[in-house]
């Protein structure tokens, strides 16, 4: 049900938002891996308040961006006698041509010219346009279906129908601001992500902003040519953040999105040069529960540093990776050793006939949907001998390219009906877990210790 708000009525003050913990809670949103920024408007405006910053952000990163404008917003001031929808076209469409040059002076504008206040009656024709500018893997980012205006809602729909679960897409609230309680469900708890805006990106949407001269100033003295945008609202957008909520792909694993970070970098995620990388891995190997096993299998095995340890408590190592640089890299690393072999591998679809006393599954299960998230869960435990170990390690920490986190992934390799806990370590970054097929028994036990 569409809400009913007035522009000039207060509405909730941007400070309560400010405090409000599910926003802290959000996920860091990350463009390392973006190569193109599509930018729906409703209206002219609507790109600046809620995407300003990470159009600027874009621009600065080499990422293209392409700002589509569904209407002009000629009916921003429907009461007006100065000004007539033509005309008030005509100055949004050079306050948006001006505000977009000072967000990301190489951004391509698109404006479709459609009725303001009637985008419901043209849904289709905002999805062909924005599938014309439209590449794969390209962020597409476009009003809240719930944000209480029927064209932002219009346009939400016509970016769910474009993006149908292959691309990634990001929705921006903007009059929920003003309308939405915090004591009350009127926004989602969860699923949102935070863009934390740097000082030039802070500057550039606030000069943006300026630009939009018609609706934070008064057309005239005249009634019906009052501002629409007051100082309180306005407030909401004068930030060092934005908000979205996320929608993350629904296939599984792309190769290409390793490959593309590996392009860029031989260690992309620090594997080599961080302490923690080395302490994790130092964490997983103390904590596995034999001095050597028959044979293991390590899929995402990345650059292979993981993997040589593997190697030398195993008589026959499976690694693999879905990327072909970290593949490459690992077999440059296990150069030699004859009892390991590395493949090129998509798990879950990809998993190996073959049975194993150990399967490490590290950094891995987060990037999984739900479906395929299950299925790595099943061919994991269904893989092992039958005193078989399974070993998970995940980062905790939200990530922007993660469509869960660590925990929850561990949540559900612990819920296997065939795993039993054997050993658990949790800090504030890391989760190690420990899973044996059948009963868990202790090391001493196993010993004869105790």
């Amino acid at each position: 049900m569409t809400p009913e708000f007035d522009h000039r009525d207060s509405g909730t003050p941007a400070a309560v938002w400010a405090k409000d913990a599910r926003f802290e809670r959000a996920a860091p949103l990350d463009l390392a891996d973006v190569r193109r920024v599509v930018v729906l408007a409703a209206h002219p405006d609507d790109e600046t308040l809620g995407a300003g910053g990470l159009i600027s952000r874009a621009g600065r990163s080499g990422i293209a961006v392409t700002v589509v404008f569904a209407s002009l917003g000629e009916a921003s001031h429907p009461a007006s006698r100065s000004y007539d929808p033509g005309r008030l076209a005509e100055i949004r469409r050079v306050e948006a041509t001006a505000a977009l040059a000072g967000l990301d002076p190489a951004a391509r504008s698109v404006f479709l010219e459609l009725p303001d206040g009637r985008l419901s009656e043209h849904v289709e024709a905002i999805s062909a346009a924005l599938r014309d500018v439209s590449r794969p893997g390209a962020l597409l980012v476009a009003p809240w279906t719930g944000d209480g205006h029927p064209d932002h809602a219009a346009c939400a729909r016509a970016a769910e129908a474009v993006a149908d679960g292959r691309m990634s897409w990001l929705e921006y609230p903007i009059w929920a601001w003003h309308w939405a309680s915090a004591d009350r469900a009127d926004i989602p708890e969860s699923g949102w992500w935070r863009l934390a805006l740097e000082a030039g990106d802070v500057s550039a949407k606030r000069a943006a902003l300026a630009c939009y001269v018609s609706q934070h100033t008064a057309l005239s003295d005249r009634p019906g040519d009052e501002a629409i945008l007051g100082a309180d609202f306005l407030a909401h957008f004068d930030s060092d953040r934005e908000l979205y909520l996320g929608h993350r792909p629904s296939v599984t694993l792309d190769a290409g999105y390793f490959d593309r970070r590996y392009d860029r970098s031989d260690d992309p995620w620090g594997f080599e040069s961080r302490w923690y990388e080395e302490r994790k891995r130092a964490l997983t190997l103390a904590m596995l529960p034999r001095r050597r096993f028959a044979s293991t299998f390590e899929p995402g095995c990345g650059t292979g540093l993981l993997s040589l340890e593997l190697a030398q408590r195993s008589d026959l190592l499976l690694a693999a990776d879905i990327s072909i640089a970290a593949t490459d890299a690992t077999r440059r690393r296990l150069t030699g050793l004859d009892h390991v072999t590395v493949q090129q591998l998509t798990v879950p679809a990809d998993w190996p006939a073959e049975r194993f006393d150990l399967v490490v599954l590290s950094e891995l299960g987060y990037y999984l949907d739900d479906a395929d998230l299950d299925h790595l869960v099943e061919r994991a435990a269904g893989a092992l001998s039958d005193d078989g170990v399974l070993v998970g390690c995940h980062w905790r920490h939200p990530v922007a390219d993660h469509r869960r986190s660590g925990d929850d992934v561990h949540e559900k390799l612990a819920a296997a009906p065939e795993l039993s806990s054997l050993a658990r370590y949790r800090d504030d970054d890391v989760a190690v877990d420990v899973w044996v097929r059948g009963p868990a028994t202790s090391i001493a036990t196993v010993e004869g210790l105790v």
